[in-house]
């Protein structure tokens, strides 16, 4: 096994000096001779193309900053290196980052509103619209309905965006708006939950039952089994226990229908896909 793994690491080792290799090989010819690479589709440029003017040019072909930085060429470095990024990218439009999101709300007819978190108000528009799993998609592929979509603050601090976004929609609920949204705010956009274990302990004192808070706020409790807190945040929960051949077939099937795939089962009702796995029903639940 050890000679394995030394042979794994030589591998990965030999692989990664052969690219540094081919890196430094290049970024000598593009000072020294970047006409080598002229004849290249999308090649590097020869040595002094990136002019001020030029990489001008290629900053207002972009909406954002990562934009600038994700094309093609090494505009965004020359402009960078000689303190050009302030003159050529004031066009930019301004987008949030890990630390700070803006809060938006999309309103439907009838008082319909989903209320949410992005660092990107425009991209998160863009990306739900691509996703047919996505709950906005859904609606209005349902509906035929396109909602009126509203940039509620500026980019924010997480923590400050975060209750903000809770006070907002308590407020549409409390102006007769029905909410659209699955998951309770605290979702941070982007993919990043913001489970800290102060606010997974005053969560979870919420419910009495271990049940209660899997089917009300799962994402929370996954939190807590994922950062092994489970021992002190959730010993005052009552675990009921079923009886011995409760989890057939049928109530099995029931329950999985009520999830997204097998991991969203597992994590959800795990007694239930254990009694799946041991019984190979998985895989009657869920197409591979």
């Amino acid at each position: 096994m050890k000679s394995v793994k030394k042979l794994h690491w030589n591998v990965k080792l030999n692989q990664n000096l052969e690219k540094n290799m081919q890196l430094h090989i290049i970024n000598v010819i593009r000072i020294d001779g970047g006409d080598v690479f002229s004849h290249m589709k999308g090649g590097l440029k020869p040595k002094g193309y990136w002019t001020y003017e030029k990489c001008k040019e290629l900053a207002l072909s972009c909406e954002t900053k990562m934009d600038f930085i994700k094309s093609k060429g090494w505009g965004y470095n020359t402009a960078l290196a000689n303190g050009w990024l302030d003159d050529i990218c004031s066009h930019f439009k301004r987008v949030g980052n890990y630390k700070k999101r803006c809060i938006y709300s999309y309103e439907f007819k009838n008082n319909i509103v989903y209320v949410g978190l992005t660092y990107n108000f425009e991209g998160r528009w863009v990306k739900r619209m691509n996703d047919k799993n996505d709950i906005i998609k859904i609606y209005i592929d349902k509906t035929g309905e396109i909602p009126i979509r509203k940039k509620l603050t500026e980019y924010i601090d997480i923590d400050k965006a975060t209750i903000m976004e809770g006070n907002i929609l308590r407020k549409y609920v409390d102006d007769g708006w029905v909410a659209l949204n699955r998951n309770k705010t605290g979702s941070i956009g982007g993919n990043v939950i913001k489970w800290r274990y102060d606010v997974c302990k005053k969560e979870a004192l919420k419910y009495s039952t271990l049940m209660e808070f899997r089917s009300i706020n799962n994402n929370c409790l996954s939190a807590i089994y994922k950062n092994k807190w489970d021992n002190e945040l959730l010993s005052h929960l009552k675990h009921k226990k079923k009886p011995t051949g409760y989890w057939n077939k049928e109530r099995c099937y029931e329950v999985s229908l009520l999830c997204k795939g097998r991991k969203d089962f597992y994590e959800k009702y795990q007694s239930a896909y254990a009694s799946s796995l041991l019984n190979s029903w998985l895989d009657d639940f869920f197409i591979k």
